[in-house]
């Protein structure tokens, strides 16, 4: 892949068109921030050196965005233009209460961005009496799951070999976001594109049937402020069983059994024959053969619906191999959704467009526990402040996210306390806990 420094326009990926749609009131705070934690502390020549290289070597990260009288538009800064990140440091060495001031001081750097003048990296640098804590807050844009992945290991590469005293070297690039963008963009053009439509006009066509979930209030427009999360967890033993046993039956992966049973707790909740649910894709499958994005950074994420069958008279067999079908069909994983529906020129064309939104996302992150120990650095027991504006609408009447750490598989559900009792979704989630058991 070409190493020089990439700067100019670049095109928008779905997930970006998907985020500005939303027409968010304060799209600047909207970011993923990790919270790192250091006994001995972090080295601020160290610090600096690494994010520069992190920041010159990974494109995307110098992006800004800026509103046209046609919508938002991306730049990627040249190294020389503007500041990379900024870094500022709070010492509370001499406090012994701090966690509260630390976190509401990781929320203002948070709320802090800037779209049009960037930076969209900030630093926090937390001095205390136990150690050091660095805030590493990114604006969502140009981030992701996958990414944090590649930056985590670069970062404590970069910082070890700053910290020795050794010039930082990164692995080479692959190839750029601003490339990946241009070809996905030239990808909903071509011919093979459309067998894709095809099954995304079906699923359109089958949303609008679909009956909304009960609430125990009717209120539209739940802000964050507004959100309550609940917690089910699942053993040790049940999580080995999901990871190691379960999937010999019907040759399943994990999101097939999680995704059936979250259908068949929404189907013994509600009576519906069918769920419709949004689910998060990396967004990285090999598309696009002659483009290598391994190491690149960006907001890649595909996001797409699927609509689960659960019919009464199935058995639980019957579930699962329907489910575990019916993803297996779903094209490019899911990827090809977001090019139909943002970058190609066919959509909306001769059918109406009002598009049945999910009320359920569900995302399944794997297994969290990232590997940060070869430099002293682990992850920080507080909180790295807020990542979303307290004002921003809810895009989900329930959103779910699965994670493994620590051995057992945790799963939130985020919901309005606006449109639900709590009672209401403690019986949910025990239906989930006994669906996925069984």
């Amino acid at each position: 892949a070409d190493q020089e420094e990439v700067s100019g326009e670049t095109a928008l990926l779905p997930i970006q068109h998907w985020f500005f749609a939303q027409e968010r009131e304060r799209p600047q705070h909207f970011n993923q921030a990790v919270l790192l934690y250091r006994a001995e502390g972090f080295e601020e020549t160290a610090v600096r050196k690494a994010m520069d290289h992190l920041v010159k070597h990974h494109d995307a990260l110098r992006a800004v965005f800026r509103q046209t009288s046609a919508g938002y538009t991306a730049w990627t800064r040249a190294v020389e233009e503007g500041t990379l990140y900024t870094l500022e440091t709070v010492d509370y060495r001499k406090q012994e209460n701090y966690a509260e001031a630390l976190e509401a001081k990781a929320t203002e750097i948070q709320s802090s961005m800037d779209l049009s003048a960037g930076p969209l990296v900030k630093l926090g640098w937390f001095r205390t009496a136990e150690g050091d804590h660095l805030l590493i807050a990114i604006h969502h844009l140009v981030v992701d799951g996958v990414s944090w992945r590649i930056l985590f290991e670069d970062f404590s590469t970069g910082y070890e070999q700053a910290s020795k005293g050794e010039p930082v070297r990164l692995p080479y690039k692959t190839d750029s976001f601003q490339t990946w963008a241009q070809e996905l963009s030239s990808y909903a053009n071509r011919p093979e594109a459309a067998s894709d439509a095809s099954y995304w006009k079906q699923v359109e066509q089958a949303k609008a049937a679909i009956a909304p979930l009960p609430k125990d209030f009717a209120y539209e427009g739940s802000l964050n402020a507004d959100s309550e999360v609940l917690t089910v967890e699942w053993t040790e033993a049940e999580t080995q069983q999901l990871l190691k046993q379960a999937h010999r039956a019907y040759n399943t992966e994990v999101n097939d059994l999680l995704l059936t049973a979250l259908g068949l707790a929404v189907h013994h909740w509600t009576g519906a024959g069918q769920v419709l649910v949004n689910l998060e894709g990396h967004g990285r499958e090999a598309i696009l053969p002659e483009v290598n994005i391994t190491r690149t950074v960006g907001w890649f994420t595909s996001l797409y619906p699927v609509l689960l069958e659960t019919g009464k008279e199935m058995t639980l067999a019957q579930r699962i191999k329907e489910t575990k079908e019916g993803l297996r069909r779903i094209p490019h994983k899911g990827l090809t959704y977001g090019t139909w529906r943002y970058l190609s020129p066919t959509f909306g064309s001769g059918e109406s467009c009002a598009i049945a939104e999910p009320e359920i996302s569900f995302n399944y992150l794997g297994q969290v526990d990232q590997d940060l120990q070869n430099s002293g650095i682990t992850l920080s027991s507080y909180h790295a402040g807020e990542t979303e504006d307290a004002h921003s609408r809810l895009p989900y009447t329930l959103d779910l996210n699965a994670m493994i750490s620590e051995g057992t598989l945790r799963l939130t559900i985020a919901y309005s306390r606006k449109q639900y009792r709590k009672e209401t979704l403690e019986r949910v989630a025990g239906l989930l806990q006994s669906a996925l058991q069984e």
